[in-house]
């Protein structure tokens, strides 16, 4: 039996010859894979593409995020105004009497337990981990507060109008109230809206924070709602059970009682000016 022999070719190909004669071809490791594999500078390619990809990517699947909870957020005030308005039918058009700002856990209490679900805005699901605000029953811009300092787990994210509702008495000092629901430009009237407090009672006369979310005031005024949970502004359930996003400075123009001035001093109508707001807010809407 003849011994093979061999020689080899041009671009690293082995040619062998057989004892038959003839050659036989053989492909040597130059011819089909390169052993190098990627250089650096086409590592540090690819890795630039990738880095270049999420940054891209990134921002789009947060503001996908934030528009989903946004949704979220208005289904939930469109499900308590529904328990809401059932207990106005059931109870020849009163609203429910001021519960200290608890609205939730006041109608939970008289057969609507499925508002402890909807209490809470996706953006601020969880009470914060600052004491001070927890002491006070308090949240902030992306925070809930909770409802009850011996009950924790219970907590929310939307504020009630104290002035709808009211108390059970003629005292003059209640004519700032609302009882019925039967009112007139009820889709200027807020009922519930975003908030780190359970009970709000705005003036015309509120000044805006100095920054979002930033320290507790122990007051009941405009701070507790102009909150920049939603891109520029918060989601409101109105008198008429409508609900709909309003923009922070647009806050100051909605009816929050009978005798509230919508064309106040920090309303355009009263005269205010960009400048005039807090720098945080001087690029949001006018109104």
């Amino acid at each position: 039996m003849g011994r093979n022999s061999g020689r080899t070719g041009a671009g690293g190909l082995l040619v062998r010859r057989s004892h038959r004669g003839g050659d036989a071809a053989i492909y040597g490791p130059s011819a089909a894979i390169d052993p190098k594999g990627f250089t650096l500078i086409e590592l540090l390619v690819v890795v630039s593409v990738v880095a270049l990809l999420i940054a891209l990517l990134v921002p789009a699947l947060q503001r996908s995020r934030k528009q989903a909870q946004a949704v979220v957020c208005q289904s939930r005030l469109r499900q308590s105004g529904l328990s809401l308005s059932m207990y106005v039918q059931e109870n020849d058009g009163r609203l429910p009497l001021d519960a200290g700002g608890q609205i939730f856990w006041f109608l939970t209490q008289r057969g609507h337990p499925e508002l402890t679900k909807v209490a809470l805005c996706p953006s601020a699901s969880k009470p914060s981990a600052d004491r001070e605000l927890r002491e006070r029953n308090a949240g902030d811009t992306f925070h809930a507060y909770p409802w009850l300092m011996d009950r924790p787990d219970l907590c929310g994210s939307y504020g009630h109008n104290r002035y709808t509702g009211g108390r059970a008495t003629d005292h003059p000092a209640f004519r700032l109230y609302w009882f019925t629901s039967d009112i007139k430009r009820g889709g200027t009237i807020p009922v519930l809206s975003d908030s780190r407090l359970q009970g709000v009672m705005p003036t015309d006369a509120d000044a805006p924070p100095e920054s979002d979310g930033g320290p507790y005031t122990y007051t009941l005024g405009m701070s507790n709602l102009c909150i920049n949970r939603h891109n520029g502004g918060n989601n409101m359930l109105f008198m008429d059970w409508s609900v709909r996003k309003v923009g922070l400075k647009e806050l100051w123009t909605l009816k929050w009682h009978p005798d509230y001035d919508t064309a106040g001093p920090w309303t355009t109508a009263g005269g205010a000016q960009p400048g005039d707001w807090p720098e945080w807010m001087r690029t949001f809407q006018d109104y």
